[in-house]
């Protein structure tokens, strides 16, 4: 027990002896590291809020970009709707008429045939 209040003696005495020596530069150190944090709390902060706000922008740009691509493909397709319907028409009237002159065609060679 003698040999621990020793212990802590000297322990106490290196203490004081490093308190005098390096009492101001710890000082010193203390309030460098407490500005540090300080900064990097306030850097820490101002990141998570540009992280915020460019999050916030990158949803509603993916959100117009969307919509557009929306109205774009709407707008297509009803393009190629109408286009096909335009194709369908003309394939109609085409069909009619080559109907119509192939019978006259055969008329004609009929009344030919009939004739000779």
């Amino acid at each position: 027990m003698a040999n621990d209040n020793n212990n802590n003696a000297m322990l106490g005495e290196i203490s004081t002896i490093r308190n005098i020596l390096m009492g101001e530069q710890m000082s010193q150190y203390e309030n460098r590291f407490a500005e540090m944090q300080t900064a990097l709390e306030k850097a820490q902060e101002e990141l998570g809020n540009e992280l915020r706000a460019t999050a916030s922008g990158t949803d509603d740009r993916l959100t117009n970009l969307e919509r557009d691509m929306n109205a774009r493909f709407d707008k297509l397709e009803k393009m190629l709707s109408d286009s096909v319907a335009q194709m369908n028409t003309r394939m109609d009237k085409i069909s009619t008429a080559d109907k119509k002159q192939l019978g006259e065609m055969l008329a004609t060679l009929s009344q030919k045939l009939i004739g000779k």
